[in-house]
């Protein structure tokens, strides 16, 4: 299926079981690397991580590769642009198929730690509930400080506005 911007859509897209956590990886001409890259995410602590592999018209024979991949997991969706439209672009057309309530981003040429995303996934979770509990959302449990930002996170909710700053500029 293509997509109307020459993007090849996956086959399977509307029986994806939705997951915790989306890692969206682009990749162009990394055929060498991407196999490691998808390895430790896939050998993480958590089962809930869906897998987009954005190929940004690759010139190096990556097919094999990917399909290879894909083959491999049914929770590893590879997206295939016919031309180079550069990062960014292929970081939109991931984040546009991601379907979980978390979404993180990874080089193709990357690795991550076994025990990076299931505390991340933790934290997240408890922060939701306690924002749930807590009447004052303008303020961190521990401290009782107002929030102005945070320690950088990998991991992004898509529910929760994170791409977008609201009025108050928090």
């Amino acid at each position: 299926m293509m997509m109307s911007d020459g993007i090849a859509a996956d086959r399977n897209e509307s029986s994806r079981a939705e997951r915790l956590l989306t890692v969206v990886i682009p990749h162009f001409n990394q055929k060498d690397f991407l196999p490691r890259a998808v390895a430790s995410v896939l050998n993480g602590e958590t089962r809930e991580i869906e897998i987009i592999i954005v190929d940004d018209g690759s010139t190096d024979d990556s097919e094999p590769t990917l399909a290879a991949l894909e083959a491999m997991n049914p929770f590893i969706t590879v997206i295939r642009g016919k031309v180079n439209r550069g990062a960014p672009a292929a970081l939109n057309t991931g984040l546009a198929a991601v379907r979980s309530r978390y979404v993180s981003f990874l080089g193709a040429d990357d690795l991550v730690l076994p025990n990076l995303y299931m505390p991340l996934l933790r934290a997240l979770d408890d922060q939701r509930t306690w924002r749930r509990s807590n009447l004052d959302r303008n303020r961190w449990p521990q401290t009782n400080q107002t929030k102005k930002g945070g320690p950088h996170c990998p991991v992004h909710s898509r529910t929760q506005g994170s791409y977008r700053r609201g009025a108050d500029g928090s």
